[in-house]
């Protein structure tokens, strides 16, 4: 995952509490919603999602290799040197979201629902919307 934010806030973003979580649909189209939470209490928390349509292959590939690594890194680049990564973080995933990853992988490959793309979407974001709230409450808890 790539970040572009001031080298200010990229600082901010090196001593923090890391979360992530991964929601899935198969219906309308198969899709995945990825939730990297940066926190700092001092600071709050950066909220970094991407959607993942998984009847690309590409797509589906990459969320297998980090179900069986078990971690993923951010980059993090600065806006004043965009070229170079200012640093990197490494995201550890749960062994459970890990297995989750490799059968959604499994029943993405398989499927062949061709729906709506853009409602896949939108139904990840409401459920993404209401689960925010408790990840910022295990995140505040646990620093």
């Amino acid at each position: 995952m790539w970040v572009m934010l001031s080298q200010i806030e990229v600082n901010k973003r090196l001593v923090n509490r890391t979360y992530n979580h991964f929601l899935f649909i198969t219906s309308p189209s198969p899709m995945m919603l990825w939730i990297t939470a940066l926190h700092h209490r001092a600071y709050g928390t950066k909220w970094l999602t991407y959607y993942l349509d998984l009847k690309n292959s590409q797509n589906r590939d990459l969320i297998q290799s980090i179900g069986i690594k078990g971690y993923y890194r951010v980059l993090l680049f600065a806006r004043e040197t965009p070229q170079y990564a200012s640093s990197c973080l490494l995201i550890h995933v749960a062994s459970s979201q890990g297995i989750l990853l490799q059968q959604w992988y499994l029943l993405s490959q398989s499927s062949n629902i061709h729906g709506d793309v853009q409602l896949s979407k939108s139904l990840l974001k409401q459920e993404y919307e209401k689960i925010k709230p408790q990840i910022l409450m295990k995140l505040e808890a646990s620093v």
